[in-house]
């Protein structure tokens, strides 16, 4: 049940995605003075804009069906892991299914959205002769104008303002526990805001593992990865100073990426050190363990 989830919520971003670049498709555009404009459709176009968002809300509203036909005869439990705090929806209530189904994919598309974001701010700024970076301004339109400071602080803002509209809800319908004050809301929203941060440990590690793939495995020349060049380039910039080439290889993405996973597994989880040869043990709490105080 999992993986036909994913598989829909891919399918869902596909229909969202090309939502959003319809409108900027070349051949859409194209004018005869240009040599694209040359070029015509060998039948008229059948699909239109608006019938992938009809597409994507048909989706999402006929998944829970199956969802409660299949899984609530088996008694499974589907989750969604939201930041540092996991949502469990039994399948045995349509209610459930068809909130889990516009949850589950809102936070897939959050996430999209986070990657973008990140590919934008460390990606190469030609964009006339980038196609990976049009794509990436397009689905951004117009976030793509905005200040880098206000874009680094929009995935906050935005996962702290869907929290304080989601909770009530949940636990109205008894899937987590209620909150004795709206302060308390609040609270769980700041740290489950700050926990988005972390959430883009997978994409700086597999960006990373590109770049250092491509700088020794000849991939072909697909602008693609003259994108992951530029942007694995940008985000290993703070180590630069520390020189981390040793003859022709360079250790810097390597040890990026350990030091990514650390970090967002400190943010995560704390810190628990247990000092040999006596009782006492250090503990800093991570933000789950902040989020699951706040929970109770």
């Amino acid at each position: 049940m999992y993986l036909i989830n994913l598989i829909l919520n891919l399918a869902g971003m596909l229909l969202w995605a090309s939502w959003r670049y319809l409108p900027f498709d070349p051949i859409q555009r194209a004018r005869p003075a240009t040599l694209t404009g040359t070029l015509r459709r060998a039948e008229p176009l059948k699909f239109r804009r608006w019938h992938f968002l009809v597409a994507l809300a048909v989706l999402l509203l006929l998944r829970p069906v199956f969802y409660w036909w299949v899984g609530g005869t088996m008694q499974w439990t589907l989750d969604v892991n939201v930041g540092v705090v996991n949502i469990a929806f039994r399948c045995d209530a349509f209610d459930r299914m068809l909130v889990f189904s516009l949850v589950s994919f809102a936070d897939a598309l959050f996430q999209f959205y986070l990657v973008l974001m990140l590919l934008w701010l460390c990606g190469p700024r030609n964009l006339d002769t980038d196609p990976c970076q049009r794509f990436v301004r397009i689905q951004l339109s117009p976030m793509h104008r905005w200040p880098h400071a206000v874009v680094l602080l929009l995935p906050f803002v935005v996962a702290a303002m869907d929290w304080m509209a989601l909770q009530p809800l949940l636990a109205r319908m008894g899937i987590i526990p209620g909150a004795p004050s709206w302060e308390r809301i609040v609270e769980q929203s700041l740290v489950l805001g700050l926990s988005v941060y972390a959430g883009c440990k997978h994409a700086i590690g597999v960006l990373l593992a590109l770049r250092f793939l491509n700088t020794y495995v000849y991939l072909g020349a697909h602008p693609i990865w003259n994108f992951v060049d530029q942007s694995g380039k940008t985000l290993l910039r703070p180590l630069a100073p520390l020189h981390l080439q040793f003859r022709r290889m360079d250790f810097a993405p390597i040890i990026a990426i350990a030091l990514t996973y650390l970090i967002a597994t400190f943010l995560e989880e704390g810190l628990h050190i247990r000092i040999p040869g006596m009782q006492a043990s250090i503990d800093v709490p991570g933000l789950g363990d902040l989020f699951s105080v706040l929970m109770k």
